[in-house]
Formats: structure tokens, C-alpha cells, sequence
């Protein structure tokens, strides 16, 4: 479900060729703030998420529609990826308040899981158009990445310590104020699978991610309190950017 807009630029993330992102042109006219909060949210629609794609869907939108009230909802960017063995862009960095949360549709589960390339892709895309911002002389930028899956990665090409080197020349650069990357694992309490999970945290401890939260169940209202989460959390970081004050921890855990 790809969603096309005319007034975005679409680039090569640089460190691998094969992975592109689009984002609003820097002199478009709807980029009317002087600061940005820049938001990816990486969705697993591998074959195994098929029983609760729709709840998956359904946070989606309703994550979307809570950060449209936030006091600073001109001043946050989205863009929406989904994963199996390939990452597929749903749309690229756009402002909040020209997404219309009816146009993503069902997603269609299949396929393995390209975790680490749609992670590499997260915090990829998010330093070049910081770049690209800042080029175009906007004051400040920071970003945040959320990366949804309910298991291990087991097909592409990045490696965790490729994105642990994206991590840090993101936090070096003058051109992102701060990255936070949250990565979130779906389990089945009926059926959990502790292997799984001690190999997504070291996943996370071998890329230097920020923070990982663990989601219990993938029924709908626990799916849905991880929208509310994730809304909390993009709130947190477009207020630091505001005040200059660091990203608080205690806002990325549920």
C-alpha cells in the first residue's frame, strides 16, 4: 500500500545503495516550521504477524490521529515502513497534519523478516533528510525510531553493527539534536518464546539502540496501549526539541 505524492524527493540511503526513502521537498511550501521532529515507525507484516495484522493496523491509525493532537503536531514528519523479507515504504517524511489516516489500508502478512534492513533503513533515512534540513538552513532537527516485530531477523543484508555505526554518526552529527530508537517485540503469551526474546535484546545491546519494550500480548488492547505509547513517546521528543531538554527516558518504557 504505497502511498505516491509528486511533492517528495525520493534518495539512496548512503551506506547501501539498495535502500531508498522519499520525503517532502525542503523548499515545499508546507513546511512552514523552523524546527522538526522526525518520526519512522517500521511495521512487521511478516507471515507469522497474520493473526493480529488488523490490530496492528488499527494502532497504526489510532498512533496517528492521537499525535494530530499534539500542542506541536505541525512540527512532527512521519514516515511509515512495513517489513517482510523486503522493506517496503509506505510513505516517506511528511508533515503530520497532511496525512489522512484512511488511506492506509490492510496490510497482507507474508514472507520472512528483514528486521535489521528495515531498522538500517529507520535510522538511515532519518540522518540523510536531517541532513538535507539542515542544508536548507531549518534550525533544528531530532528524530525517533520505532521498530515493530514479533520475531528474529532472517533474511537481508544489514547487520547490527552496520546500524550501530548509522546510531552514532547520527548522535556525532550537527545535523540531528538527538535520535532515540525503540525497538518493540510482539509476543503470544499463550505461546512465548524466551529464545526470541533474549535474541532481540541482544539485537538491540549489539546496535546500540536505545531502549526495547516488550508487549506482552497482541491482543487489541494491548496493541492499542502501544499506540498510546508510541504517540507519548513522539510527544516527548518534539518537546525536547522545543525546550533543548533531553529526551526523558521514563517516556519509553509502557
Amino acid at each position: 500500500m504505497p502511498l505516491f505524492d509528486d511533492d517528495m524527493d525520493t534518495k539512496a540511503i548512503p551506506g547501501n545503495s539498495n535502500f531508498q526513502y522519499s520525503a517532502v521537498k525542503p523548499d515545499n511550501d508546507i513546511l512552514q516550521e523552523t524546527d522538526y521532529s522526525l518520526v519512522t515507525i517500521a511495521v512487521d507484516f511478516s507471515y507469522s504477524t497474520k493473526d493480529f495484522s488488523m490490530y496492528l493496523l488499527q494502532m497504526l491509525k489510532a498512533c496517528v490521529e492521537a499525535c494530530s493532537k499534539n500542542p506541536r503536531h505541525k512540527s512532527i514528519m512521519i514516515r511509515v515502513i512495513g517489513f517482510n523479507e523486503d522493506v517496503v515504504e509506505i510513505h516517506g517524511f511528511k508533515p503530520l497534519n497532511t496525512i489522512n489516516i484512511d488511506d492506509y489500508e490492510e496490510f497482507n502478512p507474508s514472507g520472512c523478516t528483514a528486521l535489521y534492513d528495515a531498522t538500517f533503513s529507520s535510522v538511515g533515512a532519518t540522518l540523510d533528510y536531517a541532513k538535507t534540513l539542515y542544508d536548507a538552513e531549518f534550525d533544528s532537527v531530532n528524530g525517533v525510531c520505532f521498530i515493530i516485530t514479533d520475531g528474529l531477523n532472517n533474511r537481508g543484508t544489514s547487520t547490527p553493527t552496520m546500524i550501530k555505526n548509522k546510531i552514532h554518526s547520527a548522535l556525532k552529527s550537527e545535523e540531528l539534536s538527538s535520535l532515540t530508537t525503540i525497538l518493540i517485540q510482539l509476543k503470544d503469551s499463550s505461546n512465548p518464546d524466551h529464545e526470541a526474546e533474549r535474541m532481540l535484546r541482544k539485537f538491540r545491546e549489539d546496535a546500540d539502540i536505545s531502549a526495547f519494550v516488550d508487549v506482552n500480548d497482541v491482543t487489541p488492547e494491548a496493541l492499542a496501549k502501544l499506540g498510546q505509547f508510541i504517540s507519548k513517546s513522539i510527544s516527548s521528543v518534539s518537546k525536547s526539541l522545543q525546550t533543548g531538554a533531553p529526551v526523558n527516558q521514563q517516556s519509553l518504557s509502557i
